[in-house]
C-alpha cells in the first residue's frame, strides 16, 4: 500500500521467503489482497521483500512476518512515494563482464543479479533487483531508472532476494568474485542525466558447464553500385555461419548463426557475434551470404547482386580470438556485344536511343531502304529522258 495515501499500490513485485532464503511465494500486487498458504508451526518466521516497485514509488525495506496462533500470517507493506519528478530523475546503466584470469569468457545461458544500495555496506537496498542475463555472451547490461540526482548509490552483486554478495558459485561449484575496477559508488550530478558503470565476475577456472573461452567474429556488409561506388540502401541482408565448407550445417558454437545485416540507409554495416571456443582452443567457421532462413544466395538467379566474401573460412585459436569477414555485394549488370557492362537502367536508355536512330538511318544488312532509293532515282531519270525526247521532237517540227 502507499505510505502517503493508504491505497493499494498496483504493480509492486513482492516475494515471501523462508529463513533459508527459499522462495515461498511471489506475486505482483493488484487492487485487492493476496493470500499465501503455508504449513508451519506457530512462531515460524518469514521475510517479505519487495523485488521491484512501480513508477512513482521507492522500494520498501524488507519486513519479517510470523505465523500466529491461528496459523495465519498478516502482512502489510508500505511503499514510500518517490519525491523525484519524472523529468528530473536520472538513470544508471550497469554492465557486468565475465572473465577468467583477465580474459573474457562467455556463458551459454546464465543469470546473475544486481541492485543499488544507499550505504557502502550494501545493507539498505533502494532499487529493484535486476537480472543480468547471458545467452552466448560475456556481457550483460541493465538500467536503473527513476533515481535521484546528486545522490550517492552503491552497486553490488546480490542474490535473487537482493542480499548483497561479494562472491558466489555457479552450477558446477566454480567460485567467482565480484570485482569493481571502476569503483562501486556512483552518482549522477545533472537532473535528467544518465551514466554508465561496469564491473566483473572473475573466475579462476572456466566452469565446466555452460561456460567457454570467448572469441569475437565481426561480419561487415558492404553494398556497391555497378561502378564499384558505395550504394546507400535500406535493404536487409543476412550472413550464415556454418560448421562446414559446403554451407550445409549452421554452427551451434555462436551467439547467432544467421546474422541480420540491415543497412538502414547506409552502404556499410557491421555486427559482432560471440564465438564459443572448444576446450582445445581451435575452431573453424565458414561464413557466406544467405537468405533469412540460412540458405546461401551467391550466384542464385533471384539474387540481384554479385557476392564476394573476404576471409570466409575463419580459424580461431587461443592466441587468435578476433576475426573479421567482409561480404561485398555489387549490383548485377547486363552485357551487350555493343555496350560495356551496364545496369538495367543504362541498358534501357541505350536501347531506346538505338531504336530512335534506327528510324532515321539505314542499318547494315537491311536492303529495303536501298531499293526505295533506287526506285526514286530511276523515276527521276525517266522523267528527264521523256523531257529531252519531247524537246527534240518540237525542234524537228520547225
Amino acid at each position: 500500500m502507499s505510505a502517503e495515501t493508504g491505497e493499494a499500490v498496483v504493480g509492486a513485485v513482492l516475494r515471501l521467503i523462508d529463513s533459508e532464503g527459499n522462495k515461498v511465494d511471489e506475486w505482483t500486487t493488484g487492487s485487492g489482497s493476496h493470500s499465501t498458504k503455508v504449513t508451519a508451526p506457530t512462531g515460524t518466521t518469514y521475510q517479505l521483500i519487495e523485488v521491484s516497485a512501480p513508477d512513482g514509488y521507492e522500494v520498501a525495506s524488507a519486513m519479517t512476518v510470523t505465523v500466529d496462533e491461528s496459523g495465519t500470517i498478516s502482512m502489510t507493506m508500505e511503499d514510500p512515494v518517490s519525491e523525484v519528478e519524472e523529468d528530473e530523475s536520472v538513470s544508471i546503466s550497469v554492465s557486468k563482464y565475465l572473465t577468467c584470469n583477465g580474459d573474457r569468457i562467455g556463458a551459454t545461458s546464465a543469470a546473475f543479479y544486481v541492485a543499488l544500495y544507499a550505504d557502502e555496506a550494501c545493507t539498505e537496498r533502494v532499487s529493484g533487483i535486476m537480472t543480468l542475463n547471458y545467452s552466448y555472451s560475456s556481457l550483460s547490461t541493465v538500467t536503473f531508472d527513476g533515481l535521484e540526482a546528486e545522490k550517492m548509490y552503491y552497486i553490488s552483486e546480490c542474490d535473487e532476494n537482493g542480499v548483497a554478495t561479494v562472491s558466489g558459485t555457479v552450477e558446477d561449484g566454480t567460485l567467482y568474485y565480484a570485482e569493481y575496477t571502476e569503483g562501486s559508488e556512483i552518482a549522477v550530478d545533472e537532473a535528467g542525466g544518465s551514466t554508465e558503470v561496469s564491473f566483473e565476475n572473475e573466475f579462476f577456472t572456466i566452469p565446466t558447464k555452460g561456460y567457454y573461452k570467448e572469441a569475437e567474429l565481426t561480419i561487415t556488409k558492404k553494398l556497391l553500385d555497378a561502378d564499384g561506388n558505395p550504394l546507400s540502401s535500406g535493404a536487409v541482408f543476412y550472413a550464415g555461419i556454418f560448421s562446414d565448407a559446403d554451407y550445409t550445417t549452421l554452427s551451434d558454437s555462436v551467439s547467432q548463426n544467421i546474422v541480420e545485416l540491415g543497412l538502414n540507409g547506409a552502404s556499410e554495416v557491421s555486427e559482432i557475434v560471440s564465438v564459443a571456443l572448444p576446450d582445445d582452443g581451435s575452431l573453424t567457421l565458414y561464413v557466406t551470404e544467405t537468405d533469412a532462413d540460412g540458405n546461401p544466395v551467391a550466384n542464385a538467379d533471384t539474387f540481384a547482386y554479385t557476392v564476394t566474401v573476404e576471409n570466409g573460412a575463419v580459424i580461431f585459436t587461443d592466441t587468435g580470438r578476433e576475426a573479421t569477414v567482409v561480404i561485398t555485394n555489387r549490383e548485377i549488370v547486363e552485357y551487350s556485344s555493343e555496350y560495356e557492362y551496364m545496369t538495367e537502367t543504362e541498358t534501357a536508355k541505350a536501347t531506346e536511343s538505338e531504336t530512335s536512330t534506327e528510324a532515321t538511318s539505314v542499318k547494315t544488312g537491311d536492303n529495303s531502304a536501298i531499293a526505295l532509293y533506287l526506285s526514286v532515282m530511276l523515276a527521276a531519270l525517266a522523267v528527264l529522258l521523256a523531257g529531252e525526247s519531247y524537246r527534240r521532237r518540237k525542234a524537228s517540227e520547225r
